[in-house]
């Protein structure tokens, strides 16, 4: 999608997205609605929306980069009702971890 600065890009994402509540209209893709509750549903019926504004939106500063690329499947990573530290260290998560301190001297 493409737009100048102001057109209302963000707002038309993030409402399909399911992130921002509909005003009005409807939206189609593909002759079907795109009317989704939810990031979680939109997400479940095959979308992923990249932010514009990634450090801000689409990051947990706070944490490490094994959380936030373990955080969009957390269901592979969960054992009942927690995470499993197994999955998690079987993961290519860690791996990246162990590259990116390596890379940049974290550790």
């Amino acid at each position: 999608m493409y737009g100048l600065v102001g057109a209302g890009r963000t707002e038309l994402m993030e409402t399909i997205f399911g992130v921002r509540t509909r005003a009005a209209g409807r939206v189609y893709f593909n002759n079907h609605l795109m009317n989704f509750e939810s990031a979680k549903d939109a997400m479940e019926h095959g979308f992923a929306m990249i932010t514009e504004e990634r450090k801000a939106n689409g990051l947990f500063l706070k944490g490490d980069l094994t959380f936030n690329t373990t955080i969009a499947n957390l269901k592979q990573y969960k054992s009942g009702i927690a995470l499993s530290d197994s999955k998690n260290g079987k993961s290519d998560c860690g791996r990246n971890q162990d590259y990116a301190d390596k890379m940049y001297g974290t550790k």
